[in-house]
């Protein structure tokens, strides 16, 4: 087999057809694991500008950090559904033919992995911090939500702490090209939208729009946007232990949905007021008030339907989601709660204009303050991507009645926000356009009780000539998609191999 064969074959290897839903091949694999890490230190310096109640900060901080011993145990769940909308690549896949790619193959990923580590450390901080002019001090300060009170504690201090984290993933891949040539060089041309839920924070919706407002302003002193004291943002609920239960693996459920879920137990964790470090408080060095919290079960159904829309072919992933009760109700009664997600719509190869909209067609951008919206449709150029349903839809709260679910663009410029990158070997060679998106989806009407909902994540696979248009369309399906790439076979087996199983020492199995 020529190398280039060889190396598309190693992409599709483990992919298998699903009975009775031609063109739809799917891999799936859940993997526990656990590291142990002795004996790292780093050091840390930081300098910024900040300002509270209108007076300008300059900080500067050097931090030593030594971890005497970590020890995490960690599994993750992987699913790949790869469309096949025209059945080009079958024979491939059926190791009965060439590879052929013709610009309508979406795959489509979900992936959780749930991490529980136990932390032995010791730290210190010099603390240089400036008022107009360096003076190296120790500053009196006692408000939480001042920016250096985090440095009010210039001591030595050593100790352990617990905590987890879940992440949770979707991606979105359509391919405009694949090109193999020998020496195992791979171009691609590709369009990827990839969905990643990075918090749970909880609101006090003032205003009664349903959503969680965050009000930004600027300060010319720092030249920095900050988030200003009308944002409505109570807590934020940082998680200290939690456990992948149990996983459905993917099924065919009515004839054409293709069905896989999860569910997380144990979960337990802490309510911290907002604007104060988790970091922070784990490691004592603030003095502020927490709520212990146990959320009885956190899952996700997700089903895969191809569909046809209009004109046009469609890959679409509902989520069912569940959060379930939590148990200090008292804290949390009357407050609302928030999904944090941060979204990127990515070109892989390809120069375009990425835009934005809304359900009313208007262009939206992550810098705006906040707004409230119901779906997000993603644009290459002229034509249309993808979508997503974000709001609109009723969730049900406590088993008994069903409410409104509201969405919101968030003001990505508030935030300081960091994100894995995963470099790719062996002659990958990629150009990449991005854009990036924060938003919430929110429950105002919530108060620790049960919420089950389900938004749509949608990307466009390509024309189809079995229906005419019809007379009133969507506005996301008024024009024909771009596309994207199988890329993301080797994203998302490269973040279980580095985030999982790249440790310095393994614990006897």
């Amino acid at each position: 087999m020529p190398e280039e064969g060889k190396l598309a074959a190693s992409l599709f290897a483990n992919f298998t057809e699903v009975p009775g839903m031609p063109g739809v091949f799917e891999y799936h694999a859940w993997k526990n694991s656990s590291w142990m890490v002795e004996d790292i230190s780093w050091s840390l310096h930081q300098s910024f500008d900040t300002s509270y109640n209108g007076k300008p900060y300059h900080v500067e901080a050097d931090w030593s950090i030594h971890v005497s011993r970590e020890v995490a145990e960690a599994s993750a769940y992987l699913v790949l559904v790869l469309w096949d909308n025209d059945t080009s690549l079958r024979p491939f896949l059926r190791r009965e033919g060439s590879f052929n790619f013709t610009g309508d193959e979406v795959l489509t990923g979900t992936l959780f992995i749930v991490a529980n580590i136990n932390v032995t450390y010791d730290v210190s901080v010099r603390n240089v911090w400036s008022n107009g002019t360096h003076v190296v001090q120790t500053p009196n300060i006692t408000d939480p939500r001042h920016p250096l009170f985090p440095y009010t504690l210039n001591v030595t201090k050593s100790g352990s702490y617990s905590y987890a984290w879940v992440s949770y993933d979707i991606v979105q891949i359509k391919f405009l090209d694949v090109s193999l040539t020998p020496g195992e060089f791979l171009s691609l041309r590709a369009e990827m939208i990839r969905y990643h839920a990075i918090a749970i924070k909880l609101f006090k919706d003032s205003n009664g729009n349903g959503v969680m407002d965050f009000e930004v302003a600027y300060d010319p002193a720092t030249k920095r946007y900050y988030l200003t004291n009308e944002s409505e943002e109570i807590y934020h609920f940082a998680l200290e232990r939690a456990r992948l239960a149990g996983v459905e693996a993917p099924h065919v459920e009515n004839g054409n949905t293709l069905t896989w879920a999860l569910r997380v137990e144990g979960i337990k964790g802490l309510l911290i007021p907002s604007g104060v470090s988790t970091w922070a408080v784990r490691q004592g060095r603030v003095n502020v008030t927490t709520y212990d919290e146990e959320i009885s079960e956190f899952g996700a159904v997700f089903r895969f339907s191809p569909q046809t829309r209009g004109n046009y072919s469609v890959a679409s992933l509902k989520v069912d989601t569940v959060i379930g009760e939590w148990s200090n109700k008292t804290t949390v009664e009357g407050l609302g709660l928030c999904f944090l997600y941060l979204c990127r719509h990515t070109t892989i190869g390809i120069e375009r204009t990425l835009s934005t909209v809304n359900e009313k067609g208007e262009e939206v951008s992550p810098e705006q303050n906040s707004t409230s919206l119901t779906s997000l449709c993603f644009r290459s150029g002229e034509e249309i991507v993808g979508n997503i349903t974000l709001g609109g839809p009723k969730y049900r709260w406590n088993e008994t009645s069903y409410e409104t679910a509201y969405a919101e663009l968030v003001p990505i410029r508030a935030f300081n926000l960091t994100y894995g990158r995963i470099g790719l070997e062996g002659g990958v060679l990629v150009e990449v356009e991005r854009e990036m998106y924060l938003y919430a989806v929110c429950y105002p009407k919530w108060s620790g009780w049960k919420i089950q909902h389900d938004p749509e994540f949608s990307m466009v696979a390509g024309t189809v000539t079995l229906a005419p248009a019809p007379t009133v369309a969507p506005a996301w399906y008024e024009k024909p998609a771009v596309a994207a790439a199988i890329i993301a076979v080797v994203v998302a087996v490269a973040v279980i191999s580095i985030i999982i199983l790249r440790r310095k020492k393994k614990t006897p199995s």
